[in-house]
């Protein structure tokens, strides 16, 4: 993938990326909880977005949903043991 990006691309992508990830903090400190935001799709944000890597952008469907279905999973966890951690012990 060997298109050339313009300046004005490039910045409108580093904007988005950037609302993006500040829309998953703004909805984390509205929510009081911290676990919307997500470092799998920030990363994503960036590197799909800003970097257009390849390798990542061949397969969108994947990459939409392999980190969607893992933060769903996530989500379904108790987090007891993982804030407490030995706490009864």
């Amino acid at each position: 993938m060997n298109t050339v990006v313009s300046k004005k691309q490039t910045i409108i992508s580093y904007v988005i990326s950037f609302f993006f990830i500040l829309a998953m903090v703004t909805v984390s400190e509205m929510l009081k909880d911290h676990e919307v935001i997500l470092p799998e799709m920030a990363v994503m944000a960036i590197v799909m977005w800003v970097y257009r890597e390849a390798g990542w952008i061949r397969q969108p469907s994947k990459i939409f949903l392999a980190p969607s279905i893992t933060a769903v999973i996530g989500f379904g966890q108790p987090t007891s043991y993982y804030v407490c951690g030995q706490c009864n012990s």
